[in-house]
């Protein structure tokens, strides 16, 4: 994983004058996100069919491919002007040289839940229990993995003593766990919530709850939302901004709206026919999400300490915070 960030980091040093190149105009934006249904990601599909993102006068484009390291790499390969997911990528590539911003945080509780099949659920005592298994991810080097580290190395292993396996979000996790190819899984609702009602796993690890957040990772973290290169961000300003407004107001919307209408928004994709269940994955997330797209010094030494904890960074590899959360955007979206 260290060689394909380097390879990024290398790709993305020559491309980024191309990619701002093929922006198609002031008005359009693509948006690269790892999973579009994870429900830490909401913020971004509540302004696109709220039409937040057109009342702002701006069209944006979401490109919803398999995990998060292959949203990165549409914006890498042009294909995309920001990405919507885990934010580690740009603590990862600062000092590669490349300068990540980000631009809102939507969520900072992980909603990532570590599920096993209830004979194995019953016998879990703690992290050393995973020994020996197949556990799904949605795919190498992304959010749920990265937990997956986290979480082997409070039981003193490593990704070498489990076999990790991608097996994306959505539908493809959920038959994964149901065809039991896997003996269990680390993935985000809607798929979570879908096996728990199902009967095919118990929640063993939840951070969907400050409880199992901080047993992870040590607290609220900022963990997900919307980044760009800074050279994106530099020349596109007015887009970019309208971009953040949308994204806040949905934030603002998430924390007030009733349950009901937040399911109503959204297309049938998001619940896979079923609207009692994704009516749960919103209750059982609700306080995942930031409230207005902020975050704190705190948040940010915790996420950047995951990166630390996963061995994806070493100590003497400094992070300057101040190059990746910028607060202008944010700033001018909550004056509105």
């Amino acid at each position: 994983m260290k060689k394909i960030w380097a390879s990024l980091a290398t790709v993305l040093a020559l491309s980024w004058a191309t990619a701002s190149a093929q922006a198609q105009s002031n008005k359009h934006l693509t948006v690269a996100v790892g999973g579009k249904v994870i429900v830490a990601y909401l913020p971004l599909p509540t302004a696109f069919y709220g039409g937040y993102f057109k009342d702002e006068g701006i069209d944006v484009d979401i490109q919803d491919v398999q995990n998060g390291p292959k949203a990165v790499e549409a914006m890498v390969g042009g294909s995309a002007d920001m990405v919507y997911g885990a934010i580690d990528y740009a603590f990862l590539l600062q000092p590669k040289g490349v300068d990540i911003v980000s631009v809102f945080l939507g969520a900072n509780l992980s909603a990532i839940v570590l599920g096993l099949p209830e004979d194995k659920a019953k016998a879990y005592k703690g992290p050393a229990n995973l020994k020996g298994l197949t556990i799904g991810v949605t795919g190498p080097g992304g959010a749920a993995e990265n937990m997956l580290r986290i979480l082997l190395a409070k039981g003193g292993m490593t990704l070498a003593d489990v076999t990790s396996v991608g097996v994306g979000s959505g539908a493809t996790a959920i038959a994964a766990m149901e065809t039991h190819k896997i003996d269990g899984i680390v993935q985000a609702d809607p798929a979570i919530m879908r096996l728990t009602v199902d009967g095919f796993i118990v929640p063993v690890v939840d951070t969907r709850t400050l409880a199992g957040q901080t047993f992870v990772y040590g607290g609220p973290a900022a963990l997900a939302g919307a980044t760009t290169s800074k050279e994106f961000a530099d020349s596109h300003r007015d887009l970019l901004q309208h971009y953040v407004n949308a994204l806040v107001r949905a934030s603002k919307w998430l924390h007030t709206a009733p349950v009901e209408e937040i399911v109503a928004r959204m297309p049938p994709e998001f619940y896979g026919g079923d609207k009692n269940v994704f009516t749960k994955v919103v209750e059982a997330n609700r306080g995942i999400y930031t409230a207005d797209g902020r975050t704190s010094p705190q948040e940010q030494q915790i996420a950047y300490q995951q990166v630390l904890d996963t061995g994806r960074l070493k100590p003497e590899d400094k992070i300057d915070m101040g190059r990746i959360f910028v607060k202008d955007f944010l700033d001018a979206a909550n004056k509105k």
